[in-house]
């Protein structure tokens, strides 16, 4: 058992989701049908869109998945690659988006095999080309052992696996602008429609007709260069668009064709869209190419500005961004909380890299880029460890490409940047902790610490605190062991109480899960003392409990009582809820054991509340189980066996991980309510509790207690709740929903569950999302639980 509070993994966008286009698209029809033809065959597992960037190939992938998806049994799920640069992270990236846990026993790739081996599932791989090679293997393996699989893939180089049906996008069609006739084409179409998007006023008409045909003539249909061009509407005539236009492509002498349609064109409207742009856009434009996975302005403003780079002001930043997003160079995509992130196409990243490696700048910002991320790490550490603000592992997750681009960078041998990884690492192993990205986090911390010479250093201590509690979480105990010990002797060595303290604490937790109960109170026991001595109240509070804990273990009830609720009223005066609910839940837990059933039902009702208000659902689970040893003690042996099988159920979809010594007074309660059960009863009583949501599984547990008060955590279905109309605008179906995701159920398992497809319950996961104000599931999860919709 962790000594922070344990958090529950935030899921950040919504599972499955697909992006939502702003247009509709043009001059697509038959390749669509085309690609739904090749998807509706038997014979075909592996459908590749071929083609140069800026074709438009991710725009077809999007459509055809939106057409096909209904066909699918459980739905389609869109997997955004181009951030991603280590091809061992896309089984994970998959499993994200596919709402799967990362298990510390189990590798992903293993469970994504399990899950996705009777799903009838459509998963599209989109800009995989930079990682084809690497992850062929994989890919060839997922589909050989899963048959009801088919994979949509973008690239722009065949992946060469067997059985791959390669189909190549091809630009849009054009028509010759000197036939004397009105033209009118789907190149034409696109032109005029991104045209009205930054000039509202704009008309095809006869005095332009021929000129933006011309334009869509010169860029051979590529959907991407046309976007650009139409987008300086707003400044220049179409003819002088044509004119420059003309000039830029000049410069080929003679003008050699690329093998690929349009690929030469791509290069040219990005060329000439860049040389229209002023010197203080052309700077941002390439400076911005050391982010990965998108931005913020803040980043933006924090990594780009500065006297020595030339912008004199952070304000400046913001209108050279609102340009570059007027002129197509820039995306803006509004997060539900009404922030904006900017992200840019993976060609025109390409072009801007370039420039930025030709100005020589590609170092300088690519370590101010590094010096960011360890700013933002560093300040998330603080506010998770001495405020247990859990909101930063959200802001975490969405910048974790970015953290990745600059731990990789950061350990290149030929920077000497490694005491920058080492720090980084060190601060993010919480995250990767809280967040099930364990094995991702022992590889960094791992090439970190033996990258670095700094042995013996605060920074190391702290690496090697991290690495050592991922390992325990994959049960490898002897990496965790060699690697806390070492952290305790850095820490002690170098007279840092308060790192000395924490690394104890840590290095007690895995004595106690190991049940070694007396090294786990010594550990405890000093780092308590320490963390007084530093005026660290809030992990005062924290080691108190984990004391208790192991009273507890040791069979001394009565220390374990005095213990835990010295920590309960500790944390209440710091106003930490994780560890009043912690030391509310142990509480219960001795109670029981003293058969003070009152005292016992009276906190575990508290501490299920608090839980409830904090969306730890994992703990919530555990809680049920308490409250299944108290039944048992009442003599409620179905009641029971019912709870404990119900937490058995809904603690593996979340993960959830029984420790010592709570796990010894669960077997044996178990065990002894199984006996007064007849034959079939207990089977019947344990199926039955498996198959209970979690709002059945809450409505029963405050049944075993005798609630007659209900805490805040709403009766779930009482006279009191609100009806659907009245929570934040919430639909039926909505609600349906939400208390779907509260079970901690996939989107293809709700739609599996409601008889939906999974593209209406990725519509409607959205829109719970947007109508509740918040960014994650585990957002809205904690918004139903407070509120009794669970």
């Amino acid at each position: 058992m962790s000594t922070i509070s344990p958090l529950i993994p935030a899921q950040g966008a919504s599972p499955g989701s697909l992006p939502a286009p702003l247009n509709p698209i043009l001059g697509r029809d038959t390749e669509i049908d085309q690609v739904l033809h090749l998807l509706d065959r038997d014979d075909l597992r592996l459908v590749t869109l071929l083609g140069p960037g800026g074709v438009g190939k991710t725009r077809l992938a999007l459509e055809v998945t939106r057409r096909a998806e209904p066909d699918f049994a459980h739905g389609a799920c869109f997997v955004p690659l181009a951030p991603v640069r280590d091809h061992r992270l896309v089984p994970t990236t998959v499993a994200r988006l596919l709402g799967v846990a990362e298990n510390p026993l189990v590798p992903v790739a293993e469970r994504l095999k399990d899950i996705l081996r009777a799903s009838h599932v459509l998963l599209v791989l989109d800009n995989l080309e930079h990682l084809a090679d690497a992850v062929s293997p994989w890919l060839a393996d997922l589909l050989l052992h899963c048959p009801r699989l088919k994979v949509l893939a973008t690239s722009r180089r065949p992946l060469r696996l067997s059985g791959e049906q390669r189909f190549l996008v091809s630009p849009l069609p054009v028509l010759d602008p000197e036939s004397g006739v009105m033209p009118s084409s789907p190149a034409v179409e696109l032109f005029v429609q991104r045209a009205k998007a930054v000039r509202p006023d704009f008309e095809l008409n006869e005095a332009n007709a021929r000129f933006v045909a011309a334009v869509c003539h010169r860029l051979d249909g590529l959907p991407l260069a046309i976007e650009l061009a139409a987008a300086r509407v707003n400044v220049l005539p179409v003819p002088e668009i044509l004119d420059r236009l003309a000039d830029q492509l000049s410069l080929l002498t003679p003008r050699r064709r690329d093998p690929v349609p349009g690929l030469q064109s791509m290069r040219f409207a990005i060329t000439w869209s860049h040389n229209l742009l002023s010197a203080g856009e052309q700077e941002l434009f390439r400076r911005l190419t050391v982010f990965v996975g998108g931005f913020t302005l803040d980043a933006a403003e924090s990594v780009c500005a500065g006297r020595e780079h030339g912008m004199t002001r952070e304000g400046a930043v913001i209108d050279l961004l609102g340009s570059l997003v007027d002129q197509s160079l820039i995306n803006r995509v509004a997060k539900p909380n009404g922030d904006s992130r900017f992200t840019m196409m993976e060609s025109v990243n390409a072009y801007a890299r370039q420039q930025l490696l030709a100005h020589g700048e590609a170092e300088t910002f690519a370590a101010r880029h590094a010096e960011w991320c360890l700013r933002l790490a560093e300040r998330a550490e603080h506010r998770l460890v001495r405020e247990v603000d859990t909101s930063w592992l959200d802001v975490l997750e969405a910048e974790h490409d970015n953290l990745r681009a600059a731990l990789g960078w950061s350990l290149d041998p030929a920077r000497s940047r490694a005491g920058v990884a080492l720090r980084l690492a060190g601060s993010l192993w919480l995250f990767w902790y809280y967040h099930s990205h364990l094995s991702e986090g022992r590889r960094w911390l791992e090439r970190a610490v033996h990258a670095s010479n700094a042995s013996n250093s605060a920074d190391w201590a702290k690496a090697l605190l991290g690495l050592g509690n991922l390992a325990h979480s994959q049960g490898d105990d002897g990496q965790a062991l060699d690697c806390l010990t070492e952290s305790v002797a850095i820490s002690r060595a170098l007279g840092d109480r308060w790192a000395t303290a924490f690394a104890l604490s840590v290095r007690g937790n895995l004595s106690e899960d190991g049940g070694d109960y007396d090294e786990a109170r010594s550990f405890f026991a000093e780092a308590n003392t320490l963390f007084d001595e530093t005026g660290d109240q809030v992990n005062v509070a924290v080691t108190r409990y984990h004391l208790g804990v192991v009273a507890y273990g040791q069979g001394n009830l009565e220390r374990a009582l005095d213990q835990c609720l010295s920590a309960l009223a500790l944390a209440r005066d710091q106003n930490d809820p994780w560890t009043v609910a912690n030391a509310l839940s142990y509480v219960g837990l001795i109670q029981i054991d003293r058969n003070h059933t009152l005292e016992a039902a009276n906190a575990l009702s508290e501490a299920l509340a608090l839980y409830g208000q904090i969306a730890a659902t994992e703990r919530i689970v555990d809680v049920f189980r308490r409250i299944a040893v108290l039944a048992h003690v009442r003599g409620e042996a179905r009641a029971a066996v019912r709870l404990f099988a119900a937490a058995s159920a809904i603690g593996e979809r979340f993960g959830a991980v029984q420790a010592l010594p709570e796990r010894a007074a669960y077997d044996r309660a178990l065990g002894l309510a199984r006996r007064p059960l007849a034959n079939g009863e207990y089977e019947s009583a344990w199926e039955s509790g498996q198959r209970l949501a979690l709002a059945d599984a809450l409505a029963e547990a405050h049944a075993c207690l005798g609630a007659g008060e209900w805490p805040p955590l709403a009766r779930p279905g009482g006279p009191d709740s609100l009806q659907g109309e009245r929570i934040a605008g919430l639909s039926e179906r909505e609600l349906a929903v939400l208390r779907q995701m509260a079970d901690g159920m996939s989107n293809q398992q709700i739609a599996d569950g409601l008889f939906l497809s999974q593209r209406t319950v990725a519509h409607h996961v959205s829109s719970v999302l947007s109508k509740l104000r918040v960014e994650s599931r585990t957002a809205a999860v904690a918004y139903a639980i407070r509120n009794g919709i669970a």
